[in-house]
């Protein structure tokens, strides 16, 4: 797990708009806890555009002298032009187990893509966890190398220390599909098999005839 420091400054939220801040190159957002702290925030967006192209999972935020270790619970984005208008931060105690949302990393090339011209899956882009702050992984790696055709990884497959999966264990993170030559080949067997069984005329059937 790495985290990386945010500074902040603290904004009166009745004295200024989101829109004026966004003018003077800032962004606002807020930071809160479960123990109903909050303190309103603004951050420079160039600095804050920088921080989110890196590698972390924990935000030390760095305001009025104090750095708070908290993650970031939401961006909002502007439905048009997609620029940062607000960052949502939950604070956390380092020896509180939290629940948090991590993205799923693929680690190599599966065999049944490489040698028989499948199709890696991708079925969950997330996985929530459950572990202590300084746990918090950066990001789930799932080596895929070994997978063959219609072979998968479920949740219960992932392991990592000092983490708890929230997921169903059941549930398939990634599936390599077969080729589509072969999904169509398939189909068109089926087809085939319905065609060509015989109807059935009962002797009933041909009396009342």
């Amino acid at each position: 797990m790495a985290s990386t420091i945010l500074n902040a400054k603290t904004r009166e939220p009745h004295k200024s708009t989101g829109r004026a801040l966004r003018r003077e190159g800032q962004v606002p957002g807020i930071y809160y806890n479960s123990k109903r702290d909050v303190k309103y925030v603004q951050f420079d967006n160039i600095e804050l555009m920088r921080l989110l192209n890196t590698e972390f999972a924990l935000v030390e935020l760095n305001v009025d002298g104090s750095a708070l270790p908290c993650v970031i619970r939401e961006i909002q984005r502007h439905p048009v032009r997609g620029n940062i208008v607000h960052v949502d931060l939950f604070g956390v105690e380092k020896d509180q187990s939290i629940t948090v949302s991590v993205p799923v990393n693929i680690i190599g090339i599966a065999k049944g893509v490489k040698a028989d011209g499948g199709t890696l899956d991708l079925l969950v882009h997330d996985l929530e966890v459950e572990c202590l702050p300084a746990n918090i992984p950066n990001h789930i790696d799932i080596d895929v190398t070994e997978l063959g055709i219609n072979d998968g990884i479920r949740v219960e497959n992932i392991q990592i220390e000092g983490v708890t999966f929230t997921a169903d264990p059941q549930l398939t993170v990634v599936h390599v599909m077969p080729p589509r030559v072969q999904e169509e080949a398939a189909v068109e067997a089926g087809a085939a098999e319905e065609v060509a069984e015989p109807e059935v005329i009962t002797a009933k059937k041909e009396e009342s005839e």
